[in-house]
């Protein structure tokens, strides 16, 4: 299998929207990327990445797009800016061979696993089932407006001794949940972008 060249600080993240544009979140995804470049990555967009749609571009602009990022000299890497529904369609305008020519660390969720797939299947190349590119905000939005808030249930949040103590044994033992690779993958992904070590999963146990 072929294991491409992995990322370091100021590696550069090509994004592309083979599912979903982003136009709908803007704000969250600007975040998310804040986060990528407080980790000292460089990103770079393929030009309909921030499209209000269900589908970021007909299917032959987001193949073409996708393509471009592998082609792109200066990108070290290739994130899904989104997911969505539709990214099959792009399939049929992929040429394989020329992505294996180029490989590079492809990473996205939910439908861009759709090529993932068949990348490490048809051209034998590792790829990276973890978040999307618009993916790593943590903020907490209103559904409806997009605006960071605090929820109701945090407002009026108002607990006893021992209700807290049923909370923070079901936080803790979600750290040692049992999991799958695809899932420990995501999880060892968003410890690093987050800054989380084993050190301090421990003191939190402890």
């Amino acid at each position: 299998m072929i294991y491409p060249q992995f990322l370091s600080s100021g590696s550069t993240i090509g994004i592309s929207a083979p599912s979903a544009g982003v136009g709908h979140k803007i704000d969250s995804f600007n975040e998310s990327l804040k986060v990528l470049k407080q980790h000292g990555f460089k990103t770079w967009e393929t030009e309909h990445v921030r499209v209000n749609n269900p589908r970021g571009g007909t299917a032959l602009q987001r193949a073409q797009e996708l393509t471009a990022l592998f082609l792109h000299p200066a990108v070290e890497a290739v994130f899904a800016a989104s997911g969505g529904d539709f990214l099959s369609e792009i399939l049929p305008h992929l040429d394989w061979e020329m992505l294996r020519e180029h490989p590079k660390f492809l990473c996205g969720a939910s439908d861009p696993t759709g090529i993932l797939y068949p990348l490490t299947t048809i051209c034998d190349i590792a790829t990276v089932y973890g978040n999307n590119a618009g993916s790593y905000d943590t903020t907490v939005r209103d559904p409806e407006s997009g605006d960071a808030c605090l929820p109701d249930y945090l407002e009026k949040f108002d607990a006893d001794g021992e209700e807290m103590t049923k909370y923070v044994i079901g936080t803790v033992s979600g750290l040692d949940t049992p999991m799958t690779p695809s899932m420990l993958g995501t999880v060892s992904m968003r410890s690093y972008l987050s800054g989380i070590t084993q050190e301090m999963l421990q003191k939190t146990r402890d």
